[in-house]
Order: C-alpha cells, then structure tokens, then sequence
C-alpha cells in the first residue's frame, strides 16, 4: 500500500530513484516506484491551484521539448505552487562539460534565462510576456562549481 499523499504539501518531479521524504516523488517511469508514475508534458490535472509550499525540479526541465511543452509545464508548475511557494530546482548550463552530457537532455540554461521568467527584469517585460510564461520572483539562480544552475524561485501572484 502506498503513502497517503492528500496532506503532503510538497512534490518531486523527474525523482527517479532519488526519493525524498516528505514529498510526492512523481516520476513518468514506473521503474523507480515513484509515488506517482506521471508524464509532466501532461501538466498537473490531479492537483487543484496554489497546492505545494515546494516543487522540485532536479534534472527534469531541460529534457521538455518542444517549446510549447516547456512553457505548459512551466505555467503549470506556477498554477499548483501557492505564491508564498518555492520552485527549485538544477538544470545544465552551457559550460562545455555539461552540454550533451545527457543524451535526453533538449535544452540548456544561462543565469540570464531565468530573466525571463522573472517578473522585474526587462527580459520578462519584452520576451518572456510575449511568450506567455506566468510572472516568477526569481531568487537565484547560479552555476555551481560543475556547471549546473542551481535555482529557486516563486510565482509572483
């Protein structure tokens, strides 16, 4: 039998094997036992808005492609997180020794592309807008030592 997860108000994505307690561990393999074996592209039909207190995003944001399914999952993901919420989370830089590293892997990220999720920055105001991606408070976001982005951020609501 599996946990009971009406209460838990935190959740995993793309946990794989890592599972965190205290979470949800949602994962589209069904190898891995996650809590629930779901698809992201799919958005998050099971959780009612402003649910989570924190999602997870560890290694999972950069395998989403086309781009129409990277901006549904990340409005998505702005949808069930409450305002007062966190996102985050790891992606691949562009540092050479991380580009490609995954075979999986459809995209990879500067520091400055969270500018365009953040709210405040002109490149949410002049690109990210038009693209239609949902207003963030970005908190950080930094490249670690081996070339991975390090991010948290909030709906801004």
């Amino acid at each position: 039998m599996g946990k009971d997860i009406r209460d838990i108000m935190r959740l995993q994505i793309g946990c794989g094997f890592e599972h965190y307690d205290g979470y949800i561990n949602m994962d589209i393999s069904d190898v891995c036992s996650p809590d629930i074996q779901h698809d992201v592209r799919k958005g998050f039909p099971m959780f009612e808005d402003n649910r989570f207190n924190e999602v997870v995003a560890n290694g999972i944001l950069e395998m989403i492609h086309p781009n129409e399914e990277f901006l549904f999952v990340l409005n998505e993901l702005w949808r069930i997180i409450k305002s007062d919420g966190r996102l985050n989370g790891q992606v691949p830089s562009t540092d050479p020794r991380v580009v490609g590293l995954d075979p999986f892997d459809k995209r990879w990220f500067m520091e400055d592309t969270f500018n365009y999720w953040n709210y405040e920055k002109n490149s949410w105001k002049q690109f990210g807008q038009m693209y239609k991606f949902k207003p963030w408070d970005v908190h950080n976001a930094k490249a670690n030592d081996n070339g991975i982005i390090c991010f948290s951020m909030s709906p801004h609501k």
